[in-house]
């Protein structure tokens, strides 16, 4: 059943899952862009009728959806990634242009899975897909100027964070007598 809000549509991919676990979700963003001049009638040899083939009256409305961005929510093992790829193939199809196509998830496993059945589908197109984390951390890297950072920043990870913090604390001379460098960055 499909809802909307603030020109975002959702569309719940199974009408039994409605989980909001970390691991349940997964976004498919496109929009009615420029049109490609690479798309062909088959991409990948998966016509439009394959690429609906098998799949629910809700995910076949998921993957139809062309106009505007697109908010799937369902629960683990429902057929996301399945959708997702589907979703991109056709928008590839009806002419989107690779460059205009976005989709994330959470694990790394997921968004590998996702890369190599749109590979089969429509073959090897440039489409940005991958984790939530690798897009801003891409993202980041392309215009780390424009947001105040170096261009060789470094992101850390907690371990390392609590060494540059622990550091900078004793660089600064700053006295922790009545608490520990845990305490002050919680």
């Amino acid at each position: 059943m499909p809802r909307g809000g603030r020109g975002v549509r959702e569309v719940w991919a199974d009408a039994s899952c409605w989980g909001f676990t970390r691991r349940g979700l997964q976004i498919a963003i496109g929009g009615k862009c420029a049109k490609s001049s690479e798309g062909d009638e088959r991409l990948g040899g998966a016509s439009v009728a394959e690429l609906l083939e098998g799949l629910t009256a809700a995910q076949q409305e998921a993957v139809q959806h062309v106009d505007g961005p697109l908010l799937m929510l369902a629960g683990p093992g429902s057929g996301k990634t399945r959708v997702v790829t589907h979703r991109v193939a056709y928008l590839l199809h009806q002419g989107i242009s690779p460059r205009n196509i976005l989709a994330l998830t959470f694990t790394n496993k997921a968004a590998d899975e996702m890369r190599f059945r749109l590979e089969r589908l429509a073959g090897n197109p440039s489409v940005w897909m991958g984790t939530f984390h690798g897009f801003c951390a891409r993202l980041l890297r392309r215009y780390a100027t424009m947001v105040g950072l170096a261009e060789n920043y470094s992101i850390l990870d907690t371990g390392d964070a609590r060494k540059a913090f622990k550091q900078a604390i004793v660089d600064s001379k700053v006295e922790l007598t009545y608490c520990s460098p845990e305490s002050v960055a919680t």
